[in-house]
């Protein structure tokens, strides 16, 4: 049987089940650093720019939530035709969104 969490919020910590969980700003843990190398091919290879990156994401996630979706459709439905379609269709309907997202002109350009 699975327990309620509890959750309280508070403004330098919150608590989960009984636990303290921090919450420190980034800038405050980076401690100043503005990048670091996680990569041991970042010295070699230049890596992709910051859009690249989050378009990658994006698709993941995408991928992730039509899997989900198809998933919970093949659940519920019992026929997998229709949970392929259904996952299909999410991906598809997601992916046109994020197209329509690039042609608004006050999007930020970080974010595509």
């Amino acid at each position: 049987m699975l327990s309620s969490v509890q959750v309280i919020v508070r403004r330098d910590y919150m608590v989960v089940n009984d636990y303290k969980v921090r919450r420190d700003e980034l800038s405050r843990v980076a401690r100043g650093d503005l990048c670091r190398i996680n990569n041991s091919l970042d010295m070699t290879r230049t890596p992709f720019p910051p859009c690249i990156v989050v378009d990658r994401a994006l698709l993941m996630a995408d991928v992730a939530k039509s899997v989900i979706v198809g998933s919970a459709a093949l659940l519920f439905s019992g026929s997998v035709p229709f949970a392929l379609t259904t996952g299909c269709l999410g991906y598809t309907l997601t992916k046109l969104g994020h197209k329509i997202k690039r042609l608004v002109p006050f999007y930020p350009e970080a974010l595509l």
